[in-house]
Order: C-alpha cells, then sequence, then structure tokens
C-alpha cells in the first residue's frame, strides 16, 4: 500500500516540501520540539511507530543535553556558567565532553577560515546586539574592550589534559554560529545507531539530509536568495546551511549593520551578504555559511577547493548590485524545472 502526503516546513531562509510514501515496511515519522530557541524537526523513515517514537526521543535528549553545555542564555549551562566566572584565569577549566569537542571543532574551523569564523567573540556579540537594540553605533572604547576580551588569543586548549586556560577573565564563549549545526551532526548519529538511515533534520534552518527517501533520489529543497531567486536543490547524504543579513540588520544613519560579526576587526558587516554552504557536517556548513559572508571570494574558493564535498553559493551587493557567485559543483545539487 502507498499512500501520499505532502508536507511543507517553512524555516528563515529555507522551504522544504516532499512526499511521504511507504514503501518496503518503511513508513514516514515527523516529529518536532523547540531547543536552542529553535523548532527542530526530524522526519525519518522507520519499521515502526516504536522504533521511530525512541529514536526521536533520545534525538531530542541530545540536544537538550548539548544545550545544558553550550547555551549562553540558559543559566543551568556549562557555557553560561564558564562566561559569567570572573575568575577564569585563576583556574584550570576540566570541561564536560561536548563543550570540549565543540571547542576542539571551532578552533581547527577558526584556524581553516582564517579567523573568520571565531566562537569567542561573544563579548563584540553581546555588543552589536546592544547596539542594534538601541539603533546606535558602540563607542569606540566600548568596542575596543570587547575586542579586548575576544579571540582565540585568549583561550588555550590544553589537549594532553583535555583542559581550558583563560588568559582574559571576560572572555565570553558564543556557539551561535555553529551549535545547531553541532546538534543536528549528533542528532544524526543518535538516528544511525538506532539503524535509521534515511531521516532529515532541521535544526532552526541548519538542514541535515541522510539517505534518500523511497524512490526519490533526494529530499527536495527550495532555497530563496535575498535577491529573491529561488532554486530547487537535492539533499541527500549532505547539510546544507544559509547565514546572511536578510533578516537580522540594523539601519544607523544609512547604512546596514549586519547581525555578523567580522571577529578580525570587531566590526559588523556593513554589506548585504548571503551565503549557502554545502557540505557533508552541518556544524561545518553552520559555521562556514556565516564566515563566507566574511571572507573573500578567492578565499572562500580556496577554503571550498581543500575541503571534500563543499559547494557554496553567495550573494552580495557591491556597489549597489547584487552579484551572485557559484561553486563549480553547487549545480549537481540543482534541480533543473
Amino acid at each position: 500500500m502507498e499512500m501520499a502526503l505532502k508536507y511543507i516546513l517553512f524555516t528563515n531562509l529555507i522551504m522544504i516540501s516532499f512526499g511521504c510514501k511507504i514503501h518496503n515496511g518503511l513508513s514516514r515519522y515527523d516529529f518536532s520540539e523547540p531547543h536552542m530557541g529553535s523548532l527542530f524537526k526530524i522526519s525519518l523513515y522507520a519499521n515502526d511507530s516504536i522504533i521511530a517514537k525512541n529514536a526521536a526521543r533520545d534525538a531530542f535528549q541530545k540536544i537538550s543535553a548539548l544545550n545544558l553545555a553550550l547555551s549562553d542564555y540558559d543559566e543551568k549551562s556549562e557555557t553560561w556558567q564558564l562566561n559569567a566566572d570572573r575568575t577564569k584565569t585563576q583556574k584550570i577549566y576540566m570541561p564536560g565532553d561536548d563543550l570540549w569537542q565543540a571547542l576542539l571543532l571551532s578552533e581547527f574551523i577558526h584556524v581553516r577560515t582564517h579567523g573568520a569564523f571565531d566562537p569567542t567573540i561573544g563579548s563584540l556579540v553581546r555588543l552589536w546586539r546592544r547596539s542594534r537594540r538601541r539603533n546606535e553605533l558602540p563607542s569606540a572604547l566600548d568596542l575596543e574592550k570587547a575586542q579586548r576580551h575576544s579571540g582565540f588569543k585568549n583561550i588555550r586548549l590544553v589537549h594532553n589534559i583535555r583542559s581550558i586556560e583563560f588568559y582574559q577573565d571576560e572572555l565570553v564563549l558564543d556557539f551561535g554560529a555553529i551549535g545547531k549545526g553541532i546538534a543536528a551532526d549528533e542528532v544524526a548519529k543518535v538516528l544511525k545507531r538506532k539503524g535509521i538511515k534515511i531521516f532529515l533534520i532541521d535544526a532552526g534552518g541548519d538542514l541535515l539530509a541522510g539517505k534518500a527517501p523511497p524512490r526519490q533520489k533526494g529530499w527536495r529543497v527550495e532555497l530563496q536568495s535575498a535577491a529573491k531567486d529561488t532554486m530547487f536543490l537535492q539533499m541527500a547524504n549532505i547539510a546544507i546551511a544559509t547565514s546572511g543579513d536578510l533578516y537580522q540588520y540594523v539601519e544607523i544613519n544609512g547604512i546596514q549593520y549586519s547581525h555578523i560579526i567580522d571577529p578580525r576587526d570587531g566590526y559588523a558587516l556593513q554589506n548585504q551578504a548571503q551565503a549557502t554552504v554545502i557540505t557533508s557536517s552541518a556544524a561545518w556548513a553552520d559555521a562556514l555559511a556565516s564566515a563566507f559572508c566574511i571572507l573573500s571570494y578567492q578565499e572562500i574558493e580556496k577554503i571550498s577547493r581543500a575541503l571534500k564535498k563543499t559547494e557554496y553559493t553567495i550573494m552580495r551587493n557591491e556597489l549597489g548590485e547584487t552579484r551572485i557567485r557559484k561553486s563549480k559543483g553547487f549545480s549537481k545539487y540543482v534541480i533543473v524545472q
């Protein structure tokens, strides 16, 4: 018996539409829960509802555990408590496994992106967030102070004893540009351990797909850009993330300031930019989407070529004109209408 069900999922930048079928004993199941300030959605194929529900339960429990490690707004979280500690330089900190792994990955991506991705700039993030609320630029003094409290120069990961040394008490960690991607990757691991290989995870707009649904080549994704262009992509065993100032920016004195901050100079981006990244890891896609809004085209191409299965499309406003650049391999994911 084959049943068809249309399902449409909206996120800030991406809409997904796909069919639901029962095939070879597999049925489609959909689950959702709020986590990390967003709605996480899991679509999967399983042999029965008990297997599906148990897998979804374990997946959401893992997201909750990650939130308790990485959140910078939950007072119970490890990161929040670490950020609040003003005596960090006086001790060696032994992090939990989730925080440690997030820092290791973040440090590696930080190096690969030439500093364009940096989870240690929480002080700058807070400063510019306050500026957006007040609709005024931060003062030069506040900006200099926030920069002094930010950067991997103020932190050292001691690998042999799995510990963290801090050189700045007021350093603030912020995993906002990678946390949901990490969660999606971890959910995929949970599902695979449960024997579920056909799934789609929506981590608040960061997408990670397992194998294609029955009788389909992939999960169908409709991508809408800031230029209001639309394209359909096909996802199977890949992740996709989009970042940019399409929605999150403030205009001060006629200039748009993005929610994305360049860690290298401490300033919010002033050019309208949007980046979509396709790669094998949701965490990498999440981090690279933000970094690619900052980096030059030459730097982006170099990074993309160095990484496996990494493609991108970049939209930028240059001299009042919208320009779009895509990697050569991006078109293989595009569905020709």
